[in-house]
């Protein structure tokens, strides 16, 4: 049977308050419900609102206040949760640039509430996006709830951001008078079960230049000594926009095989983050990565014997502006002074296209590799139950595959309850939980 807990006080829980988006310490606890309920920073919000240039808006939307919705820290990264506090909240993010497919996009908050399990639904701080909260029912698996948390949405090819997998994502404040929130909320139970994940083996590059032997022995021995530098959102971001502008797509796997190390990687994700990086570096650079390493105690210094001598570095110009960089010269530091490596430049042209959303069909899963779940087998469970039935992710079922003109389709939400909503179609009703509905299951 479902449980069905009082909205009221299943927001009654204190998090953590930042004072900006761009400060991870320092955080105050804060009533949830009161922060949903809190009209102090309307002002600020719809003057971001106003603002037509979106690197304004951005700077303006750093400066407010946020939350960690799903706890209580001592310092924004998952590590830093205060035991026993998870609130047991996880929270959801639509953007419209990921929904672009959705025509009934300004009426999503209306369909949203007819999800038994949304406690809570409202604008995003641009007002062009909605976010939400659900409980759940086994904080410590926070992220596999997201997992299928994320399978439910996308049956109505709704899309939701990745960030919020992460039990220390973050909320800045938004106003919106019109916020929905439940009488009463349904306990999310469903979680994906954890599949392994094949572990990367890194070898180095024979013949690598200067640059890349630098970079390999240090990711040679966070490999072999399973060191995470990636834990915290902005240290990840770096070490990928560092390893991205330097080596291009051909750092792609040193971004995985780091990141590997982490408790929560995922490939996906990781492949997807990567891919963002690429579209996003400013400058060639390596100072985040090996910074990281050295408050790891990892340095090259100590781990190569000696610079190569001789060897000409073909170091590529990835910017965005497609500069050329000038030839320079210098001493190699663990060789005699008489020792000259050269270092040889060419300019290389590389165009990076804008970045476009994908216009998707509502029935077309055929997402790009790097956002899409990979094709494999996940199971969903509830706890307690005893029987585990596989899900297909991608699966979609015959009626709807069938239905002709389905681009631009409305997603219409209309269940009564979530084992009824779930019977009504044969996708969920393998998801791990009771297929019988009746009147007594409310």
């Amino acid at each position: 049977m479902a449980t069905y807990l009082p909205t009221q006080s299943v927001l009654n829980v204190e998090v953590s308050c930042f004072a900006n988006y761009n400060t991870p310490s320092n955080p105050k606890p804060v009533n949830l419900y009161l922060w949903l309920t809190n009209a102090k920073y309307r002002d600020r919000v719809l003057t971001i609102r106003a603002e037509s240039d979106k690197l304004k808006r951005d700077a303006l939307k750093a400066t407010l206040p946020a939350i960690t919705p799903s706890g209580v820290f001592t310092y924004r990264q998952a590590s830093s949760l205060v035991p026993g506090s998870h609130s047991g909240l996880i929270q959801f993010d639509i953007d419209f640039k990921d929904n672009a497919h959705i025509r009934n996009y300004a009426n999503l908050k209306v369909q949203l509430g007819r999800l038994p399990f949304v406690a809570y639904c409202g604008l995003s701080v641009s007002g062009t996006g909605y976010w939400g909260l659900v409980p759940i029912a086994h904080p410590k698996r926070h992220g596999q709830h997201f997992d299928a948390l994320r399978r439910v949405f996308a049956h109505y090819r709704i899309n939701l951001d990745d960030k919020p997998r992460n039990v220390a994502s973050l909320r800045g404040y938004s106003y919106d008078p019109e916020g929905y929130f439940s009488e009463k909320v349904m306990l999310f139970e469903l979680y994906d079960e954890p599949q392994s994940v094949p572990v990367r083996q890194f070898s180095q590059t024979k013949d690598a230049d200067t640059e890349r032997q630098r970079v390999e022995v240090c990711i040679g021995e966070i490999s072999r000594r399973n060191i995470d530098i990636t834990s915290g959102y902005n240290n990840w971001y770096a070490i990928g926009c560092d390893l991205a502008s330097t080596f291009g797509e051909g750092g792609r796997d040193y971004f995985h095989i780091v990141s590997q190390c982490h408790p929560e990687y995922q490939i996906t994700s990781c492949d997807k983050q990567y891919t963002h990086c690429l579209r996003s570096y400013k400058e060639v650079q390596l100072k985040a990565f090996f910074g990281r390493c050295r408050d790891a105690g990892i340095t090259w210094k100590e781990l190569l014997p000696h610079e190569p001598v001789n060897r000409i570095s073909l170091l590529k110009n990835k910017s965005k502006t497609c500069s050329t960089v000038t030839g320079k010269t210098g001493k190699s530091t663990d060789e005699p002074s008489n020792q000259i490596q050269t270092l040889l430049s060419e300019p290389v042209a590389r165009e990076v296209a804008p970045f476009k959303p994908p216009i998707i069909s509502l029935v077309d899963t055929s997402i790009s590799e790097t956002c899409s779940p990979p094709a494999t087998e996940k199971t969903l469970q509830n706890e307690g139950l005893i029987e585990i039935l596989t899900v297909e992710p991608e699966r979609c079922c015959a009626s709807e595959c069938e239905e002709p003109n389905l681009v631009g389709r409305k997603p219409m939400i209309s269940a009564k309850n979530f084992h009824e909503w779930q019977c009504q179609d044969s996708y969920f009703s393998q998801m791990g939980v009771p297929t019988k509905c009746s009147e007594d299951s409310l």
